[in-house]
């Protein structure tokens, strides 16, 4: 009996029972602080110094010291890219989010302290600076285009911002990684890739889907008019889905359209033809909004006379009264005649007399009560 008893482990007193747990934490606080301040990485260095203060001194107005960041980065090569996309794919700190929101419920001093051991920010710093250092490698980095793919994707701005820099400066081989990731990238990431696609000229065939698709779902104005425009400079028709977004029962829509219309056929003198030969068989609702196009295109005005006199009798009055004022701010009475020189005695009495009438309800408006 006394030997069972002695077996029989005695239960611990709550003292101990606290003191044991205090332990426990103790123990699970050291190894967490452990992990936080791990030293990183070894880094390849130039100079004396790790490739990430180098590539810091990227983001240095100073232009010696950024030419500088750029030669060291370049020196290092193709042996930094390890170094590199480990930084890339960097998390933020756990505890970062809750210090940020302690600035202002903590003493200063005290809020300091756990800044500047948690630093809550430098993830982020350091993702945008190796984003900036693989941009300068350019077609070396073509690797790792997958992590900066990766990259485009971040919450914060400044790197996914940087990411697509980058592969822009890869070249076309990150073609695919931008037009796979341009879908769910971010508007701030969009307005990076759109411009970077329209340099690197992507196959038009591949890319018209991906920039049509913007076209028709995003609500960013910017992020429309850049898909406008690239879709246009990589050789793609970007007139066609603009025409039918001109037809829209979504008055924003058709405005962004026309403006994006306006900014193609800007840039391109084709596109503006294919806007006046696609005119007479558009809708009633798209050949209203196609003139306050060609009312933006002032420098094509002689190449649009001819379309917005046969539009004096298209049988939408609203389309027949918007050519009309668009002929007597440009064109004379006389102009007119010349425009409509080769249509019929009929068709001219006919314009004459839908001009005249919107002549004299023009002065009429502006008359003084």
């Amino acid at each position: 009996m006394d030997d069972e008893k002695a077996k029989v482990k005695p239960a611990l007193r709550p003292g101990r029972r606290w003191v044991w747990w205090l332990a426990v934490t103790a123990v699970v606080f050291f190894l967490l602080g452990a992990l936080m301040f791990l030293p990183r990485d070894r880094q390849p260095q130039y100079q004396g110094r790790p490739l990430m203060a180098w590539a810091a001194d990227l983001n240095l107005a100073d232009p010696v010291r950024h030419a500088a960041a750029e030669q060291a980065v370049r020196a290092i090569g193709t042996n930094g890219l390890p170094a590199l996309v480990g930084f890339l794919d960097r998390r933020d700190p756990w505890l970062g989010p809750t210090v940020l929101r302690a600035e202002n419920k903590l003493p200063r001093r005290l809020y300091r302290f756990f800044y500047a051991r948690v630093k809550p920010q430098q993830a982020a710093l350091d993702r945008r600076d190796a984003a900036r250092a693989l941009g300068v490698l350019g077609p070396q980095a073509v690797p790792v285009a997958g992590a900066l793919g990766r990259a485009l994707a971040d919450p914060q701005m400044m790197v996914s911002v940087a990411a697509a820099d980058a592969l822009a400066a890869i070249g076309s081989p990150a073609v695919p990684v931008l037009l796979s990731a341009l879908p769910s990238a971010a508007n701030p990431a969009k307005r990076s890739i759109l411009p970077a696609l329209g340099r690197l000229k992507p196959d038009p065939a591949a890319a018209a889907p991906v920039l049509q698709h913007i076209l028709n779902s995003t609500e960013n104005n910017d992020v429309f008019m850049l898909a406008a425009r690239t879709m246009q400079n990589v050789g793609a028709d970007a007139v066609t889905p603009l025409l039918d977004l001109l037809a829209s029962d979504q008055p924003a829509t058709r405005v962004r359209a026309g403006q994006g219309l306006a900014a193609v056929a800007g840039d391109h003198f084709s596109a503006f033809l294919a806007i006046l030969s696609a005119f007479p068989g558009l809708s009633v609702t798209a050949r209203r909004e196609a003139i306050s196009v060609v009312e933006q295109l002032p420098a094509y005005k002689r190449r649009s006379a001819p379309v917005m006199a046969r539009a004096l009798l298209d049988e939408d009055a609203e389309v027949q009264n918007a050519a009309a004022a668009w002929l007597r701010a440009n064109y004379s009475a006389d102009d007119l005649d010349k425009l409509l020189l080769n249509e019929g005695d009929t068709v001219r009495e006919q314009a004459r007399a839908i001009y005249a009438v919107s002549a004299a309800v023009t002065a009429t408006n502006a008359a003084p009560p």
